[in-house]
């Protein structure tokens, strides 16, 4: 047998994933991870009414259903005092931000006391809450957490590691990620004020 006989052998072996009768088994494919906290720490997080487990806390996605819709679905992220915060749909960037991904909860505790409604309390006199102020405090709490969730996106963002081909560049994008942070703290600023002023004439207090 010539000499260079058997390196070829050896070579086409490995290249169809067989040496010595054993099957080479390609790795699993990568799948997006994305690890949801809560601020502060402890929050129980739902999903379609499921429990999947307290904060810190990651769930794992195939990373192509993920480009295909841009998006994951919402969760809902429950404290212990029973104050909440729902977020229909998450945006996920696979190619800028990669496979492993952070998004943090923030509870609304501008409400006094770490006061929030009852969860049953439907309005009007039979549940003790004027219907109108209800619906009132109703919005301005989805509205709060609706910028609590484009602050976080902002910030998340901000954070991710990027590449640019000059410092120049580099410069003007960290400038402009650093003023949409703030633009989005403005705006969490503004909702929290709003829905303190729902609460006070909701509950009085």
């Amino acid at each position: 047998m010539k000499p260079g006989r058997t390196s070829c052998s050896w070579l086409c072996a490995v290249l169809l994933g067989t040496v010595g009768g054993c099957t080479v088994t390609p790795p699993p494919p990568p799948k997006l991870q994305i690890t949801f906290n809560s601020e502060p720490t402890g929050a129980t997080v739902y999903r379609d009414g499921q429990s999947m487990g307290r904060c810190p806390l990651t769930l794992i996605y195939d990373p192509d259903l993920v480009r295909q819709k841009g998006e994951v679905k919402g969760l809902t992220a429950c404290w212990p005092d029973g104050q909440r915060v729902a977020v229909p749909a998450f945006t996920v960037d696979v190619e800028k931000n990669g496979l492993n991904q952070e998004y943090t909860f923030f509870i609304p505790h501008p409400l006094a006391g770490g006061f929030a409604p009852p969860a049953n309390s439907t309005g009007g006199s039979a549940g003790g809450f004027d219907q109108s102020a209800k619906a009132e405090y109703d919005q301005a709490l989805q509205q709060y957490n609706q910028a609590l969730a484009k602050l976080n996106e902002a910030r998340l963002l901000a954070a991710a590691p990027k590449a640019y081909p000059n410092p120049g560049l580099a410069l003007i994008a960290g400038m402009g990620q650093t003023a949409m942070v703030a633009d989005a703290e403005r705006a969490v600023e503004i909702a929290r004020q709003r829905l303190e002023a729902a609460r006070i004439r909701l509950y009085g207090r």
